[in-house]
């Protein structure tokens, strides 16, 4: 967004913000109005929250509705809750909420925690701790949550850019599990979370903290609200948070500066407008490789001369090599950073227009601007004598006695992102009664635009070697412990990409009750269409690692991104539709208990994805199946919720190494991405099988590959030898890739990219949320959650035909047909005859099945600890996998699977004092995270094969022992 519109956009609204403040004295003396000021509709007082327990919540129906009444199980985490354990952001503040997760264990040795759903809906390939408002609820990844109803962020191309939720401005959380597209639109396949944060108060109030702990942890935070004008109708508030500390992990560093001004003003009995301004600058500094704090080492990814270990780990330099610990070690260093500038308006307008009907209008713009540095492409090189010129410094190479010499290479990167996003939503609301009957109706609309600029700015060329994969490249000997330095690289500007995403949606919702209020219907649909362009603009002629001589390189030219496409539009210019809708019933069998049953739907754009054919996926959706109970027991002294549902997701999309891609290989006239040392149609088809199948003293045509040789397809009926070999081969799922399918010198329809496929899932289970409070002076929560998911339908596969002539290319020793198990193809030579039943109950997710809380917190009200409180908590994650059971490009990654995590049990626990000396009320609080200090969990497995026993194993490091002391004064 251009520097004008910015200033049209922060100007008024300053003068909102600020205006008022200078003429605030004399408007406190301006008379009372005669009609008191009225509480919206749409608004909760969580004054009334009682400690951990609220009973009325806003984001199921956008009315402020008693939650037992709600056909949807819907969990408030509330502001005395958040400020006892000691949050400071979003992802704290849903650490007890048992099924929903935020942040990934880094596992070491293994691989582990990784996304292996690539549906557009994914969040993003980095660790979730990684991005403020991505979390997991239900089985399903939910990028960017709400603030007040409004999308908090953006998601593009895999990347979450969230906006501001910093926990001194969350007045609650309000959890929706389950699809929720109905009110809310995209990007809520299996829940989203609604954050309400604080508000403007007509009743003066100051507030001030300071919390320090563990690794350097500091946070400081003011919190300032009152009336501007005496009558209470021109109210203001102000928040602010410095953060800053590190972890476990050398080099990081996390700083955070956050602020918020906030006006409501009510100049009418029945109207409301109220504006904000957030912004944020957060900085990670120390993140690791590629901007991953899970990968913080090398390992050698070329190992010929340096053998696995008993576990066929890949050799890696910081464990191996120098004995280093993977938990804390970052060879990368502290110059890799990412710094994200955020800036937000919201304008809100609330007006009655008459008895029972409201109208509701909200504007909010959000900004992000995204920087950062990255150390990219880091690996192990082994070079043959040839290639040792290749380095300019000799003294970096090590040697070993067979002549081969090894060197690690990296890249420094910058991959900036600018966003600007607009969101608007127009409601009405009518209440009307008939007889005894209730009745609510609600029609609206939202609007979202978002734009993201990504610049791709590449090293300046830095080595002209004519070995393209060693250009612009960083040495270093791979016995180099020390840290990586940041050494002054400047960047080109190789490729700007823009994408313009549009969302509508236009929504009915009816919400009555009946038979005295005693059963509660919610029923309405949605309508959404939704639209991507996506514009590249090259600077070099689309050439990356040029050499500066190349006559490619040039003035650039803009493109379109991909095919098929119009002007830069997916789907051929023509917006996506789709409809969903909710239905709910809730049944009070008498005050104390209810009971219901609910469908929904989710949905998430597809804003580009393709099969390996060239066309386009549709939208995932997910659809709902729900029953459950709801108690208010001992007059809210025990109260919650206990659900069992079903969440069916279409669309989904995986990334199958294995599957046919003809996009990719030989249709350069229909797609952009075709490459040309793929598989070439005109040459024979050829495979290369590992020579233990052929007789001894056998001289056939060597592969690219040691070890093997070349099979001509072709004429596998007059060669009864070669035959022999690949039937042998293909047979074998024991050796480690009996048949290379990608060997550089074979041509045959599996060389190419592989190609994203669609498949269906389902997530089952149930959960459940209960607080105790049977005294005033002592609260309890506990959840649970059992969660299964498992693919329903398999992968949709494409022929391997030329896209230009239909001409299929399939054999029967394809990888898909190795992988997939050609007896269920009713053809062979046609991966799209796949039953796509053999991975039907097989999971592609590593989340835990089992996983609890426990959280409680006891005050004492007399004698020498009055005022003391007491805290103990607990969070239980069942086992998870660290492998799918599907996966990769050979099939031994999923007979040899590592093995599950252990279970764990996280004790945390923590001490409050308050009292109060006049208007003064001062709060300390003590809290203390992983009690038992545990860090490491390993687990091994043994497997028999025919050639012996061998073992997998995994291991997984948690956060250490956190503890942090906080005070705060409340004026």
């Amino acid at each position: 967004m251009n520097a004008t519109l910015r200033l049209l956009v922060r100007g008024p609204l300053a003068a909102l913000l600020i205006g008022p403040s200078v003429t605030s004295l004399s408007a406190q003396t301006a008379p009372a109005k005669e009609e008191p000021v009225q509480l919206s509709p749409f608004r909760i007082d969580t004054s009334k929250d009682k400690g951990y327990l609220a009973t009325n919540a806003v984001s199921g129906t956008r009315l402020n509705t008693a939650i037992k009444d709600l056909p949807m199980p819907i969990e408030v985490v509330t502001s005395e809750f958040i400020r006892d354990i000691g949050a400071s952001d979003m992802k704290d503040a849903l650490a007890f909420s048992a099924g929903i997760y935020g942040s990934d264990n880094f596992t070491a040795e293994s691989g582990g925690p990784g996304l292996f759903d690539f549906s557009p809906s994914r969040p993003t390939n980095k660790p979730l701790s990684q991005l403020p408002t991505a979390v997991n609820i239900r089985g399903f990844y939910t990028g960017t949550q709400l603030r007040l109803g409004f999308r908090n962020g953006t998601q593009f191309d895999a990347t979450v850019l969230g906006a501001p939720v910093d926990a001194v401005d969350i007045d609650r959380a309000e959890v929706v599990r389950g699809p929720a597209a109905l009110l809310y639109g995209v990007s809520t396949l299996g829940g989203v979370v609604n954050i309400l944060p604080k508000m403007p108060s007509p009743k003066r109030r100051y507030e001030v903290s300071q919390t320090f702990g563990s690794f350097d942890y500091s946070r400081t935070t003011i919190d300032a609200t009152g009336p501007l004008l005496a009558d209470g109708t021109l109210n203001y508030r102000v928040l602010g948070t410095h953060q800053s500390g590190g972890a476990e992990t050398d080099f990081y560093e996390l700083n955070v500066n956050y602020l918020a001004a906030k006006l409501e003003w009510r100049p009418f009995k029945h109207t409301s407008v109220y504006g904000e301004y957030l912004w944020q600058d957060s900085k990670q500094e120390g993140l690791g490789f590629g901007a991953s704090t899970t990968n913080r080492d090398i390992f050698d990814n070329n190992d010929t001369t340096l053998a696995r270990n008993r576990y066929n780990e890949l050799y890696n330099w910081t464990r191996d090599g120098g004995g280093r610990s993977r938990r804390t070690f970052n060879l990368a260093g502290p110059d890799t950073f990412e710094r994200n500038k955020t800036w937000s308006t919201l304008l809100q307008l609330e007006q009655r227009l008459f008895e029972g009907l409201t109208f509701v209008a909200g504007y909010q713009f959000f900004n992000s601007d995204i920087t950062q540095r990255r150390i990219i492409s880091q690996q192990t090189l082994s070079l043959t004598s040839a290639q040792y010129s290749q380095v300019p410094d000799q003294s970096l190479l090590t040697i070993y006695p067979n002549g081969q010499a090894k060197v690690i290479r990296y890249d420094w990167d910058n991959d900036p992102f600018d966003v600007d996003s607009q969101q608007y939503r127009a409601e009405l609301t009518y209440k009307f009664s008939v007889g005894s009957t209730n009745h609510n109706l609600l029609i609206g609309r939202q609007s979202t635009r978002d734009e993201v600029f990504r610049p791709n700015n590449n090293p300046t060329i830095q080595n002209t070697s004519t070995n393209a994969g060693l250009i612009r490249t960083e040495f270093r000997k791979v016995t180099d412990y020390s840290p990586i330095r940041y050494d002054g690289t400047t960047y080109e500007r190789a490729r700007d990409t823009t994408q313009w995403n549009w969302f509508d949606g236009d929504y009915a919702v009816y919400n009555g009750k009946f038979f005295s209020d005693r059963l509660t219907l919610i029923a309405g649909g949605r309508r959404d269409r939704f639209a991507s362009r996506v514009l590249d603009f090259d600077y070099v002629g689309g050439v990356r690692n040029a050499l500066p001589t190349n006559p490619d390189n040039g003035p650039g030219t803009p493109r379109v991104a991909a095919a098929p496409q119009r002007a830069g539009y997916r789907f051929g210019g023509r917006p996506q539709k789709e409809t969903t809708g909710t239905l709910g019933l809730n049944f009070k069998i008498n005050k104390a208990v209810s009971v219901y049953a609910l469908t929904a739907q989710g949905l998430f754009p597809n804003p580009g994805q393709r099969d390996g054919a060239s066309r386009n996926f549709d939208a995932e959706t997910t659809l709902s199946e729900e029953i459950g109970v709801k108690v208010d027991l001992l007059d809210g002294k025990i109260s919650g919720t206990i659900s069992g549902f079903r969440i069916s997701r279409e669309n989904a999309t995986y990334f199958y190494s294995n599957a046919p891609a003809p996009r990719a290989n030989y249709a350069p006239s229909i797609d952009l991405v075709a490459n040309n040392a793929n598989f070439n149609p005109t040459r024979p088809r050829t495979f290369a099988v590992r020579s233990q199948y052929f007789p001894a003293g056998y001289t056939g045509t060597p592969a690219a590959s040691a070890g093997y040789f070349l099979v001509n397809y072709e004429t596998l009926g007059s060669n009864a030898v070669e035959k022999a070999a690949i039937d042998a081969a293909f047979r074998d799922t024991q050796t480690t890739t009996p048949i290379n399918y990608g060997d550089t010198a074979s041509n045959n329809p599996n060389r190419g990219r592989g190609s994203d496929v669609s498949y269906e899932e389902e997530s089952s289970g149930i959960d459940a949320q209960v607080i105790f409070s049977l005294r005033p002076n002592w609260q309890v929560i506990t959840s649970f959650a059992h969660i299964t998911k498992e693919v329903s339908d398999g992968f949709s596969l494409v022929d391997a035909v030329d896209l230009n002539d239909s001409k299929n290319y399939g054999t029967e020793y394809d990888a898909w047909l190795y992988e997939l198990g050609r007896d269920n193809f009713s053809d062979p030579k046609r991966a799209s005859t796949w039953n796509r039943q053999s991975i039907v109950g097989k999971t592609l997710d590593l989340g835990p099945k089992q996983t609890a809380s426990f959280f409680s917190n006891y005050k004492f009200e007399e004698g020498a600890l009055k005022n003391l409180s007491v805290r103990i908590g607990a969070i239980y994650t069942g086992s998870r996998p660290t492998t799918v059971d599907f996966g990769g490009g050979n099939t031994n990654v999923n007979l040899l699977r590592t093995p599950d995590t252990s279970s764990r049990i996280e004790l945390r626990g923590g001490f409050g004092y308050q009292y109060r000396v006049g208007r003064q009320n001062w709060r300390f609080n003590l809290s203390v995270d992983n009690l038992l200090g545990d860090v490491k969990d390993e687990t091994v497995t043994s497997y028999t094969l025919p050639t012996g026993t061998t073992e997998r194993r995994q291991i997984s490091y948690f956060r250490p022992r956190n503890i942090r002391f906080s005070a705060s004064l409340d004026l």
